[in-house]
This record gives C-alpha cells, structure tokens and sequence, in this order.
C-alpha cells in the first residue's frame, strides 16, 4: 500500500513539473551594450553642478539636454535637444557611440562648440559628463576646455 502511494506521489510530482515547464514564447532579444547605455542616457537631464575651465564666464547653471535615441540602432545614437545651451551647445543636434565605446559619445550640431562628451557614469538618477570645446585657433576661443557637469534626471 505503501508503494503504491509513494508511485502516485511520484507520478503527480512528475507531472506537475512536466505542465509547467512550458515555454513561455520567444524572449526579447539581448541588448548591445550601446543600447543599454543609449537607454540610460534616454531622458531630460539638468544640471546640478559644473566646473568649467579657467576664465570661462558662461553660466551652465540652467543648461538641460535630452537625449533621444534611435530605438532601432544595435549601436545606439539618436539626437539631442538642449536648452541654456550656451556656446557649446546649439538647440538641437545628433549624437553617436564612438566606435563600440559606451562611454565616449561624438556630438554633430551648428554653430556650436562642443564636438566630444564622455561618460564618466551614469544611472537611473545622475549622469556625469565631460564636454570638451576643441582648440581655441579652431572654434571660439573664450569657451575652449573640458567643462564636468553632474546632471539629474528631471
């Protein structure tokens, strides 16, 4: 009697696992790295802080860019708008990976002097980049530099 208890726990353990094992149908693909960080970057960010280089007197302050992303890319990129922009940032442009680095981003917009931004970090709540205004002989001089700006997610 006891045999045949244990052969029906057995079978009803066995088939319970069998039924839910079922395959729940195709799973959405695995992100490029780009991607993911394209997703992260994704949003409104406005500033917290900046240091700007020495003799610089422009006022970031105010400065917030939103980067929207090209959903459909495996290697990230989109374009960007931007408001208190300054002389480094015109109102609207594009952005790309460089490379299959997630971390350094090339910048093409009009009349504008940053060309380059580097990811220091980023997360859910705080993006952290470096925004460099090429050679002065090259663009305007009284804004040359890297400028560090810690952003928050708006």
């Amino acid at each position: 009697m006891k045999a045949k208890a244990l052969n029906l726990l057995l079978v009803t353990i066995i088939s319970t696992l069998i039924f839910s094992c079922k395959d729940d149908g195709p799973s959405e693909p695995d992100l490029t790295p780009q991607q993911q960080q394209s997703q992260k970057l994704k949003t409104t960010w406005v500033t917290k802080s900046f240091v700007a280089p020495d003799g610089v007197e422009d006022d970031y302050s105010n400065f917030r860019i939103t980067f929207n992303t090209n959903d459909a890319s495996t290697t990230g990129g989109g374009s960007f708008s931007t408001t208190n922009g300054g002389a480094l940032f015109a109102s609207s442009g594009s952005w790309s990976f460089n490379g299959t680095s997630t971390s350094q981003i090339s910048i093409s917009q009009n009349n504008a002097a940053a060309t380059g931004i580097t990811i220091l970090s980023v997360n859910d709540s705080q993006l952290r980049m470096e925004v460099n205004a090429p050679d002065p002989n090259q663009r305007v001089e009284s804004i040359f530099g890297k400028y560090t700006f810690t952003m928050e997610k708006q």
